[in-house]
């Protein structure tokens, strides 16, 4: 009797939930349809789209570039320190983005070497 009420309850929240979920896409289709050819030429678009390609292919080929050497090393030889390399290159994996971001906001904000990156002309800029 429990199992059955359960599946039950649990069909209709998970309806409800897929209604309300289909009921705003749709409603964001019907009124945004008319405005998708216009706005897939606009230059804000375009421009937007081509930095998104170039900045993924460049950091794509610096990662390549700065692990490959890094993961040859680490499986093929036994170096000392390996285990605390191996910890230090997991980090990213671990930490959500939004840490690694504040972090980096952190560093190269009004730190020394923030301020010295800004003296350069390479200024971060919290928002």
């Amino acid at each position: 009797m429990g199992a059955r009420l359960f599946k039950t309850l649990n069909l209709l929240v998970t309806t409800l939930v897929a209604l309300f979920i289909l009921a705003a896409v749709s409603t964001v289709l019907v009124r945004g349809l008319p405005y998708i050819p216009a706005s897939l030429k606009a230059p804000e678009l375009i421009f937007a789209v081509k930095l998104s390609l170039i900045t993924s292919i460049i950091s794509t080929t610096a990662c390549l570039l700065a692990t490959m050497p890094v993961a040859y090393a680490l499986a093929r030889y036994n170096l000392p320190g390996l285990g605390v390399a191996a910890n230090l290159l997991r980090i990213p994996l671990t930490l959500p983005p939004v840490v690694s971001g504040v972090c980096l906001l952190l560093l190269f904000g009004t730190t020394t070497f923030g301020t010295t990156l800004a003296r350069m002309g390479l200024r971060f800029v919290f928002i």
